[in-house]
């Protein structure tokens, strides 16, 4: 079964699964694109130019480093705990194809716990009905 985008927000579960929608939208507006694609860019990376010069960086490593194995999309919606993204690297890390040595796991780690507590702050925002 199918349901328009109207449906579903006239529905019974409008409240909250409305709520949740408009609060998503909210968020991609708030970071300014930075979870939406780069204009002309692949679909699986997201515009950084808004980030200090150091995870900039560590952005460029990691795209480098995480594509060679999947998407960015799978690290960038993975749902970690605050302090989980070291465990989450070397996991991905033992992979055969990888290649990431331990310094690059650690900087990796910061970009993703970066941009985690990014996504984190601009939800509460969107919650709050502020702008971050």
């Amino acid at each position: 079964m199918t349901h328009s985008v109207s449906s579903r927000l006239r529905g019974p579960a409008s409240g909250l699964a409305g709520l949740a929608g408009l609060a998503g939208l909210a968020l991609a507006f708030a970071l300014g694109g930075a979870l939406l694609p780069a204009c002309g860019s692949a679909p699986n990376s997201i515009d950084v130019r808004g980030y200090p010069p150091d995870m900039q960086a560590r952005y460029d490593l990691f795209e480098k480093r995480c594509t060679r194995c999947h998407e960015l999309e799978r690290p960038l919606n993975a749902q970690v705990g605050a302090g989980g993204w070291p465990k989450y690297v070397r996991r991905m890390a033992r992979h055969p194809a990888a290649g990431i040595p331990a310094e690059e796991q650690r900087e990796i780690a910061l970009f993703l716990e970066y941009h985690a507590e990014r996504r984190r702050d601009a939800q509460r925002q969107a919650l709050e009905g502020g702008a971050p």
